[in-house]
């Protein structure tokens, strides 16, 4: 699974930090799926919602998708 959202210019910049509230994956076969890891979610979208390559094609998809967490962790 490919990441997507804030976790793809996490990894490909290795940014140090706290882990997102909120992780997206691409999955190459089956549909939307949602996994509740402790207090963090894991969500895989089906190709048709991969975004483009760059760093702001992902942000976009993140704030629709991943949301924000304002509050501290």
């Amino acid at each position: 699974m490919r990441p997507v959202g804030f976790s793809a210019p996490i990894a490909r910049h290795n940014i140090s930090c706290a882990a997102p509230h909120h992780t997206s994956f691409l999955s190459e076969r089956g549909g939307r799926d949602q996994r509740d890891i402790g207090a963090r979610i894991e969500e895989s979208f089906p190709s048709s919602y991969a975004p483009g390559e760059g760093d702001v094609d992902h942000l976009v998809f993140a704030l629709k998708y991943d949301g924000v967490e304002l509050s501290p962790s």
